[in-house]
Order: structure tokens, then C-alpha cells, then sequence
């Protein structure tokens, strides 16, 4: 069997909150070059540093003002994608990511700027907090079945993804949201309201389906250098576009069945670029468990990410070390 090869993650809206990556800013030179550069390109669009909004203090309030949230996610991620490629030997075997992951791991690639995909990654979420009315997102822990048998679900939702086995995920309107939790909440079913304010990857993102694509006509893609894997088309995929990020937020998220599929032509080690370890988790489900030896995070809403970063060095250092006696045998 041969030597794992490293895979890239990145996750969407749901994944964030206050100072996460702070550690990491403060001490890690890439890192914190990374995001004051991106952040430069922020405060131009926004006229807000995300650095300052993101890092200014402890907030009691969730991160979901999109104009903010969603730059920042991206910021973090691709600050971190920077930090992480330092210590590899060789450039990851793919990238992929989650909903809006899927633009970070487009500019990791090489097939767009960071600087232009933080743009139209900003340039979205002007356009859906202008266009798109409010709605929200719904994890919940309990068999997929009850979805298509209870119209309480059914009739006021849509599945925005099947992250694993009894663990899915809704897009609704928001005067759904309350009706949903209620009936949730009455049958004892384990859910969790994402600080997420729009419907996405529901027919409320057709709103935007020709003004997205024709605001960002001035941003040019090439094939990527890193291969693409996506959670569009549970596939390897090139033709990497404006039109293709619209899709992104609009069709179901396929992470489940780009991991199932990655499995088959492996053997890879994922490290999970998200701030919060959320992709980490849903790969150990959704992968044999034999892959729990092959899953890294570094950050974490309860911090130490400095000592995961050391950890995920030494991981790689081994990891190296059996590619190379894999490539003398």
C-alpha cells in the first residue's frame, strides 16, 4: 500500500466565531502576514477591517453579519492553507472544500487570486444580504427519513446536505425557523441553529442566479495548479468559474460523497483547515475508521492552536518519512 498523500479542507458559514485563529496571528509570522494582506482588500470593499471586527474584544453576539462572516472565513482559512503548505514536502494532492470552502480552496489551488476571490467572495455576501431574504441553517442529529415524512420538515425546508449517517442539515425562510425548532425541540430531537442568516443552497439563492455571475465578469479563472476536488460534483473538477460559485450556494452540498469517493482512489491524510475541526469530525464519520490516524485540525473554539500546529508538523515529518522509504522499496 502506498504512502498517503495530503488533501486540503475548507468549510462555509456555520464554522466561525470570535478570535478564531487569534493564537495563531499573534505568533505566527505567514499566518498574520496573510490575513493584514487580505485584510487590506477587506477594508477597501467593506470600509471595516475584518482583522479589527473579528479580534476586537470577546463579543456576545453571534458572528453573522454576512458582509463580515464571510470574508473572514475565508481569510482564516486561506491564512492557515498558507501556514500548513509551509510545513509539507510537496504540494497537497487536492483541495476541497464545503460551500463557501470551495472558494478557499479555488485561490489555494491556483486557479484565482486570493485577493480576487476575497473580493467576490465579499461582492456575495453584499448581493445576498441586498437581494436574498432572511432565512437561516439547521443541523440535526436523527435518521434522514424524517425529513420526507413529517411535513413540519418537508413543507417549510429544504436538505442543504447529508453530512453522515442520521446527521443532515436545512435551509429555510426564517418565519420557518421558530415552526422548526418548536417541532424539533417537542419530538426530543438533537439539533443545532447555525449563526448562519440566509437560506443557502435553497431556491432563495436564485435571486441572485444572473446578478452574481454578471457583477464578477471582471474575474478571470485558470485551470488549477493544485488539483480542485468538488463538493458541487463529488468529483475532480477543472472548469472552475464564476457561474460554477453561484452553483456552490445554490445546489446541495456533496462533502460526504467527495470524501467517498476520495477514499477509493486514496490513500490520503486530510487536514482540515476550517476554524472550528467541523470537516475533522464529518470525515471521521463518513470515512472507514481506520482513517482516524489520517485526520488533523488546527484550530479550535477552545484554542491550543499553536501546540495542534506542532503536533500536525510532527505528523507530517512521519508522514514524510514513510513516503520516502515507500519511493526506495
Amino acid at each position: 500500500m502506498s504512502a498517503p498523500q495530503p488533501v486540503l479542507l475548507f468549510a462555509g458559514q456555520g464554522s466561525q466565531y470570535y478570535n478564531m485563529g487569534r493564537a495563531l496571528f499573534d505568533t505566527n509570522p505567514t499566518f498574520r502576514n496573510t490575513m493584514l494582506g487580505l485584510d487590506e482588500v477587506a477594508t477597501r470593499l467593506t470600509g471595516q477591517s475584518v482583522i479589527g471586527y473579528l479580534y476586537d474584544g470577546n463579543k456576545s453576539y453571534p458572528l453573522d453579519r454576512l458582509l463580515y462572516s464571510h470574508p473572514a472565513i475565508f481569510m482564516v482559512q486561506y491564512a492557515l492553507a498558507r501556514t500548513v503548505s509551509e510545513l509539507l514536502p510537496a504540494p497537497p494532492a487536492y483541495v476541497l472544500g464545503s460551500s463557501l470552502g470551495e472558494t478557499v480552496a479555488a485561490a489555494v489551488s491556483g486557479a484565482i487570486s486570493a485577493e480576487d476571490m476575497l473580493e467576490i467572495v465579499i461582492r456575495q455576501a453584499a448581493l445576498v444580504e441586498r437581494s436574498c431574504t432572511e432565512g437561516g441553517m439547521i443541523t440535526l442529529l436523527h435518521d434522514q427519513a424524517i425529513f420526507e415524512n413529517e411535513p413540519a420538515l418537508y413543507m417549510n425546508a429544504v436538505i442543504a446536505a447529508y453530512n453522515y449517517d442520521a446527521h443532515f442539515t436545512l435551509s429555510a425562510a426564517k418565519p420557518a425557523l421558530s415552526g422548526i425548532s418548536s417541532f424539533l425541540h417537542t419530538r426530543e430531537i438533537m439539533y443545532s441553529v447555525l449563526p448562519v442568516k440566509y437560506a443557502f443552497h435553497s431556491s432563495e439563492m436564485e435571486k441572485i442566479s444572473a446578478s452574481f455571475p454578471d457583477g464578477n465578469r471582471d474575474k478571470h479563472f485558470s485551470l488549477p495548479v493544485i488539483p480542485f476536488y468538488s463538493s458541487v460534483y463529488a468529483r475532480e473538477w477543472y472548469d472552475i468559474s464564476i457561474t460554477y460559485f453561484w452553483q456552490v450556494i445554490r445546489r446541495r452540498i456533496r462533502f460526504k460523497e467527495a470524501i467517498e469517493s476520495l477514499e477509493k482512489k486514496g490513500p490520503y491524510y486530510y487536514i482540515d483547515c476550517s476554524p472550528s475541526g467541523t470537516l475533522k469530525n464529518l470525515t471521521a464519520k463518513i470515512a472507514p475508521s481506520s482513517i482516524s490516524g489520517r485526520l488533523f485540525d488546527v484550530l479550535s473554539p477552545f484554542g491550543k492552536d499553536r501546540e495542534k500546529l506542532n503536533t500536525l508538523q510532527t505528523s507530517i515529518h512521519h508522514i514524510s518519512k514513510q513516503i520516502s522509504l515507500t519511493l526506495k522499496t
